[in-house]
């Protein structure tokens, strides 16, 4: 199995929903993109990556996940799911990461609350 990491910011902020998983259960997802730069000045080019957390773990971080947010995710790779634009052409979508550990960076701003260790997301096994 292939592992993946990236580490950017936070380019769309979290958003967990309910889903029902092919099982029939129902099982809260976030889900939150990752922008991450490489290059500079002309040559820079940004690469997005669309990152789903699976369970409780990923609503308890969402709160966490806001735009500019420097994050490093760790995860399986998923399949790009190209989109269609409003003038009609096909682009190719964010590359997917499912099974994601997620580590925060940076300084703590003054409206995160603290964390608890109970809160601390893992990837679920």
């Amino acid at each position: 199995m292939t592992n993946f990491m990236v580490n950017g910011n936070v380019a769309r902020a979290a958003k967990t929903r309910m889903a029902t998983t092919p099982s029939g259960q129902q099982t809260l997802v976030t889900d939150f993109n990752v922008a991450v730069n490489d290059g500079n000045g002309d040559t820079e080019l940004t690469t997005y990556y669309k990152v789903t957390l699976w369970g409780q773990k990923g609503a308890n971080l969402a709160p966490y996940l806001t735009v500019g947010k420097e994050v490093n995710v760790q995860g399986i790779p998923g399949q790009e799911k190209p989109w269609t634009g409003e003038d009609g052409q096909v682009r190719a979508g964010a590359l997917t990461i499912r099974r994601a550990l997620v580590q925060l960076k940076g300084k703590k701003t003054t409206n995160e609350a603290p964390a608890e260790e109970a809160d601390l997301p893992f990837p679920e096994e």
